[in-house]
């Protein structure tokens, strides 16, 4: 029995557990479908095909992720604060869509590209920040780079640190970036 109440986006919020949890094998129309127990026609309904369901899937992804960064840019705080503003929502982000979005990004085009071009946007707005706090060219996009490889290495290790080594693990990130502790 199909349930009526299930949207597009349900299907999308359910592709992108799937890729996290399986990779792209587990990101089947029938297997989806299991999982949400309803049959694939629902599928249909909303998708032509599966690359069109793909395709959702990386627009949602550039969009979720694009939304902060426009929160970011329309923020009226100082660069300081908005350097510290962006190492708590690392610290705090469920990022496993980003995960799976740079695993998936490995076995096709379309996601190295999207992934690509917002790897781009962020270290360039995280330079400007660094920029605007006083730094020079060359050290703003060092000190960028270090804080998104940083972010890239905690999203992706297996070897997590418990919650409150993680929170120092920012600290001292913070302190290193802005010679500034975080709250």
């Amino acid at each position: 029995m199909e349930k009526p109440d299930l949207t597009r986006q349900d299907w999308i919020d359910a592709g992108m557990a799937a890729l996290y949890q399986q990779g792209i094998k587990g990101v089947k129309a029938d297997l989806i479908a299991k999982r949400l127990d309803i049959t694939r026609g629902s599928f249909y309904w909303h998708f032509k095909n599966l690359d069109d369901f793909l395709l959702a899937m990386i627009a949602f992804w550039q969009q979720t992720q694009e939304g902060y960064l426009a929160k970011l840019k329309a923020s009226k705080a100082d660069a300081r604060k908005r350097i510290q503003a962006t190492l708590k929502h690392i610290r705090s982000k469920n990022s496993q869509h980003d995960v799976a979005m740079r695993l998936w990004a490995y076995q096709d085009d379309r996601a190295a590209q999207a992934v690509h071009a917002l790897d781009e946007q962020r270290l360039v707005f995280v330079t400007s920040l660094f920029e605007r706090a006083g730094y020079a060219q060359p050290e703003a996009q060092f000190r960028a780079r270090v804080l998104y490889y940083f972010q890239l290495g905690d999203q992706l290790s297996r070897q997590q640190p418990n919650i409150a080594q993680r929170r120092l693990n920012f600290q001292q990130l913070n302190q290193l970036l802005l010679d500034e502790k975080v709250d």
